[in-house]
């Protein structure tokens, strides 16, 4: 299932573990709580002046709920200004 929904919420992102070198990590926060975003190298580096120098994201994608965790598999990224 595809959900976008448009959240303001600052960005803190974190080096991937050593078994997930393709991915890099984001986790937002709004008034709904946490989500952590999954971006593949391919988007980061596409999307990579927008993440680093943007306090502020849009993340379309899709939606994983697991006992409460939120998990988006971005393919799409875009500044809120």
């Amino acid at each position: 299932m595809e959900i976008t929904r448009p959240s303001a919420s600052p960005v803190a992102s974190s080096p991937a573990p050593g078994i997930a070198k393709s991915f890099v990590f984001l986790s937002l926060e709004d008034e709904t709580g946490n989500a952590n975003i999954i971006l593949t190298s391919d988007l980061f580096e596409r999307e990579r002046l927008t993440v680093t120098r943007n306090r502020f994201l849009r993340i379309d994608g899709l939606l994983h709920i697991n006992d409460g965790v939120v998990h988006v598999k971005a393919n799409g990224i875009c500044p809120l200004n």
